[in-house]
């Protein structure tokens, strides 16, 4: 197990150094892009997000500006929301399968990643800007539909 989480990092970092969003895009909403790397995804891109915005908080002076989502970021974001809509509507009935249930508990830990990596970056961010700011930013940023 923990060698797929490590593969799954390393995937992961392959895909931040992808400039192109319409290349990301490609690789993610692709049928053939697993769920399994959702969560490795998320961490990926919240840790190089909440890094940068630090290093820019420091060298420069302290602003929300610098919390710049990455593109990865977004996609995942959207699968993500995607993946959670299919558990809504495929699994209504009582007997699920092994696979359906494997699949409900990595989207379920992508989410509360997700949520996890959303309060670490607010956190952050409240130590270098002004708490109304955090939360707009936040909610405009990371959080919009």
């Amino acid at each position: 197990m923990c060698s797929e989480r490590k593969k799954a990092g390393l995937v992961a970092r392959l895909l931040m150094d992808i400039k192109s969003e319409m290349r990301l895009s490609s690789l993610i909403t692709s049928p053939e892009f697993s769920t399994h790397f959702l969560t490795a995804c998320l961490q990926v891109t919240f840790d190089s997000m909440r890094r940068a915005f630090q290093i820019d908080c420091v060298q420069h002076s302290p602003h929300m500006m610098y919390l710049k989502v990455p593109p990865l970021l977004k996609y995942i974001q959207r699968r993500l929301e995607k993946e959670l809509m299919k558990l809504n509507d495929d699994f209504g009935g009582d007997e699920m399968s092994h696979d359906q249930r494997f699949r409900i508990i990595l989207c379920l830990e992508a989410a509360t990643c997700f949520i996890e990596n959303v309060a670490e970056t607010e956190r952050i961010c409240l130590v270098h800007v002004d708490g109304k700011q955090v939360e707009k930013s936040v909610g405009e940023n990371l959080l919009r539909p």
